[in-house]
């Protein structure tokens, strides 16, 4: 989902899909399972329930990216940097 969300930030009107699946994963975690009336959603007094699957995702992401998705968000972010400087002339 880091990669979606970078990809859309980068290009949001060409992007629009990214923000379709980023929706579309926050409101399927978890969302056929029991989890979703566990006794932590229902502490958070939701207003609306059908939030309670991004809610448990949060907590449950990792404090970071692993190495791979790290490695790869760097590079693309880098890439995106050295295309944008190389279009508005700051690399000679």
């Amino acid at each position: 989902m880091l990669l979606k969300i970078v990809a859309y930030m980068d290009d949001q009107p060409r992007r629009a899909k990214d923000l379709e699946d980023i929706r579309g994963l926050l409101a399927e975690y978890e969302a056929d399972s029991e989890r979703v009336f566990f006794e932590i959603v229902i502490d958070a007094e939701l207003e609306d329930y059908g939030l309670a699957p991004a809610f448990l995702m949060g907590p449950e992401a990792p404090a970071g990216p692993r190495p791979r998705t790290e490695q790869a968000t760097a590079k693309h972010c880098s890439i995106l940097f050295l295309s944008r400087a190389n279009s508005l002339s700051l690399i000679a």
